[in-house]
């Protein structure tokens, strides 16, 4: 895709960014859904990589799917990129109840919501913190690496399944 002064890129984002030299105005991940999480795209490698190849005041946005109760993934996917970048937005929305979605906004240099504190877009209400906030991004999120990923561990369920493995049933013999 092509527009005046645009030019978009759809592949795997690390290997986008590995053969890429850059520098870009925007790199926007949205590559998860409530099941599946990429773990190469949320590691603090990954985030290294996006931020040699943005310009000085270019930014990355990530999009995340959690669930509302304890959103573990989310959090630790902003510790991951709180240990890359100076300024990372923590952005959620009012009214979800059962998951949530997230924006996750990382620049080389800023002041996390100095520039907007909430956004209104139709009926929706987007509401800006500093990931950087214990409040916001608690203790017991984790830094992921490409030697530590546990994506599918991190992804929280709704109440009724947290902490119950899935059932298996062996057929008989």
């Amino acid at each position: 895709m092509r527009g005046p002064g645009v030019d978009v890129m759809i592949a795997d984002g690390r290997v986008a960014l590995r053969e890429t030299d850059g520098p870009f105005d925007m790199i926007l991940g949205d590559t998860y859904d409530d099941l599946f999480i990429p773990p190469h795209l949320v590691t603090r490698e990954f985030f290294e990589l996006a931020r040699n190849r943005l310009g000085k005041d270019g930014i990355i946005i990530m999009n995340v799917v959690d669930a509302a109760e304890t959103n573990l993934l989310t959090q630790s996917i902003a510790a991951t990129m709180r240990a890359v970048f100076p300024m990372v937005e923590f952005w959620h929305r009012n009214g979800d109840v059962d998951f949530k979605s997230f924006l996750l906004v990382g620049a080389k240099e800023g002041n996390a919501c100095a520039l907007k504190k909430s956004i209104t877009l139709g009926k929706v209400v987007w509401f800006c913190n500093d990931a950087r906030d214990p409040e916001i991004v608690g203790t017991d999120a984790i830094v992921l690496t490409d030697n530590f990923a546990p994506v599918d561990r991190l992804i929280s369920f709704e109440p009724q399944q947290r902490g119950k493995a899935p059932s298996v049933t062996a057929d008989p013999l």
